[in-house]
């Protein structure tokens, strides 16, 4: 993901296959971002979102966050002082 990405992704793929997602650096970003299984079959084929290397996902540094149900989605907003998304 850049910066400058819509504020809605939607994972739509074409083949059933696990997904691996970077967000961008959040202290890029001022809004929350939304991803989104489309394709509506992540209970089998998992999408698993991470962050920039030496950034924190709700506290884990270098963390990431699975979406393993299908048709679901992660809502991630983007630190005030850039250090990562919760």
């Amino acid at each position: 993901m850049v910066a400058d990405d819509p504020d809605d992704i939607i994972f739509e793929k074409t083949v059933g296959a696990a997904t691996a997602f970077t967000c961008c650096d959040p202290a890029l970003r001022t809004k929350t971002v939304k991803i989104v299984d489309g394709k509506s079959d992540a209970a089998t084929n998992n999408i698993t979102i991470g962050v920039p290397a030496g950034k924190y996902l709700y506290g884990v540094l270098n963390g990431t966050t699975t979406i393993d149900g299908n048709g679901g989605s992660v809502l991630l907003t983007p630190r005030t002082d850039g250090s990562g998304w919760f």
